[in-house]
């Protein structure tokens, strides 16, 4: 889905790390509750954290890409590195009287910053669904059926605060902060959820004797139930959208009339012409680039795209561009789809794509769809779904290299491929610099 480079997937990511952040300065404060509001207590707290931030620097800047680097082609020694690390500020953690969480934490942003942070990621695949294992077994052990013995109330209290309260927050949050509904409501279908670290927050209380065992099996249950299901809500968020939608402006007519959502209005730059008889670019890749500059001063054009950089940077410009989803109707309104000539769809998502072009089809049936697909299988997908033309860039490219490697085998002559090489090189500089400005 390619959710991380959206504004509100990146609502989500900040969202996450904050609240793991604000978990891991609570732990020692809470382990420590006679002193929590002392200066001595805050003032070794501030000294230790100093001295993992710099010793999580001066590995992150120095240390690690060297070593890494050198060892990279060595398989055992790369991955050594990498466990030694993560231990390395776990042990240093708990010797300064933080939770090892707190270390393990700060060792994973050390390797995260790194240029070797993919491979790293990969190389330690095993490990990490090994100690996630681990970890969900660990619930199972320490649930147990105490918390029958809570009354119901709290048990429904936890179960709202999780799933209405928490998301009813975020989703606000993100109103306010300039997101359209939609969006906002993506953010807190995704953070609906009581994270890993509410787990280590309650055990920690139950170890204190701070909660009964009863409330600690109910938290256990509820954090476990929440983690499994926000996979679905995410799946399932156009449809809860649409759902929830409805009521809202049923009951709630008065903040739909709100002001909300500027921000994404300033990232749009619709032309002055009526959206009528023109091209619809959606995806703004590579190939999506290329179409709107080619087509840009002679062509009736809009394009989407939902990276917030890319349309900034093409606002920036002067090129007409909207931010948001390929299968948001009411996006598929503000681009004048049903009056389009051509649709042109560079995204990835098959599913996607075969939902816009099924639509645009229905409400304009001479729109031309042209899609881009990533296999053959993909392609036959589109093709029935519609498509006018469906385009597989591998395959037109092998035919070009095979069509110039042909001549150069059958004549010896290299002068296409050098001229093809000065050209392109030219052209990569050109767009380099583009993309620079």
């Amino acid at each position: 889905m390619n959710l991380i480079s959206t504004l509100h997937g990146r609502l989500i990511v900040g969202f996450a790390l904050f609240q793991d952040t604000l978990a891991i300065l609570l732990l020692p404060i809470l382990a420590a509750q006679q002193t929590m509001f002392s200066f001595s207590l805050a003032g070794n707290l501030l000294l230790s954290f100093i001295v993992l931030a710099s010793l999580a620097i001066l590995l992150n800047r120095i240390v690690l890409p060297r070593l890494l680097k050198r060892f990279e082609k060595t398989k055992e020694l790369f991955y050594l590195i990498l466990l030694s690390c993560c231990f390395a500020f776990i042990y240093l953690s708990n010797f300064l009287n933080f939770s090892i969480v707190v270390g393990a934490f700060i060792g994973g942003l050390t390797l995260s910053a790194l240029p070797y942070s993919r491979e790293a990621s990969s190389r330690i695949t095993g490990l990490r669904d090994f100690f996630a294992t681990i970890f969900f077994v660990s619930l199972g052990m320490q649930a147990s059926l105490a918390f029958f013995g809570l009354p119901i109330a709290i048990l429904i209290l936890m179960l709202l605060v999780v799933y209405f309260l928490n998301p009813l927050i975020y989703f606000f949050i993100s109103l306010a902060s300039g997101l359209k509904s939609k969006s906002a409501l993506f953010v807190g279908l995704a953070l609906g959820q009581a994270s890993e670290f509410s787990f280590i927050l309650a055990n920690q209380g139950f170890r204190l004797g701070q909660i009964s065992p009863g409330l600690f099996s109910a938290s256990i249950l509820v954090i476990t139930i929440s983690m499994a299901s926000t996979p679905y809500f995410m799946e399932h968020n156009d449809g809860i959208y649409s759902f929830l939608n409805k009521i809202g402006k049923h009951f709630f007519p008065a903040i739909y009339r709100t002001k909300f959502g500027e921000k994404e209005k300033r990232l749009e730059y619709l032309p002055k012409k009526p959206l009528e008889k023109h091209t619809v670019i959606i995806g703004t890749g590579v190939l999506g680039q290329q179409l709107v500059s080619a087509l840009k001063e002679t062509h009736h054009l809009v394009a989407v795209d939902h990276d917030s950089d890319v349309v900034q940077k093409l606002i920036n410009k002067k090129l007409p561009i909207v931010y948001g989803e390929a299968d948001n109707r009411e996006l598929w309104q503000k681009i004048g789809l049903a009056k389009a000539k051509v649709l042109l769809l560079t995204i990835p998502d098959t599913n996607k794509v075969a939902t816009v072009i099924r639509n645009a089809k229905k409400t304009n049936p001479e729109i031309v769809a042209i899609a881009k697909a990533r296999n053959f299988k993909d392609a036959l997908e589109l093709y029935k779904s519609d498509a006018d033309y469906v385009v597989l860039p591998e395959v037109i490219g092998s035919n070009v290299l095979l069509k110039h490697l042909t001549h150069f085998l059958e004549t010896g002559h290299r002068h296409r491929i050098s001229n093809l090489q000065n050209e392109f090189i030219t052209y990569l500089k050109e767009k380099t610099k583009e993309e620079n400005e």
